[in-house]
């Protein structure tokens, strides 16, 4: 776990089976896949073009990250399919 208590830290669930955290400043990928991991229906329903929806249980918990996600999407990749 990160020693900086002030500092914002993701999960970020790897395709090795592996969760990792990173700091808070992240960028997209430049080659979006899918990762092969047992986590990743725990939040997400499906993976969909160049970013996974959340499940219905995180969607509810975070309504304000979906249109995020597209505009970053739509920013970076020209389509938030």
């Amino acid at each position: 776990m990160p020693q900086n208590i002030y500092q914002i830290y993701y999960s970020i669930i790897l395709c090795i089976n592996f969760i990792h955290f990173f700091p808070e400043n992240l960028d997209l990928a430049d080659d979006p896949k899918v990762i092969t991991h047992p986590e990743v229906g725990k939040y997400f329903s499906q993976y969909k073009g160049n970013h996974y929806q959340p499940n219905k249980q995180k969607n509810w918990q975070y309504p304000q990250d979906m249109p995020v996600t597209l505009k970053f999407c739509r920013d970076k990749y020209g389509t938030g399919v």
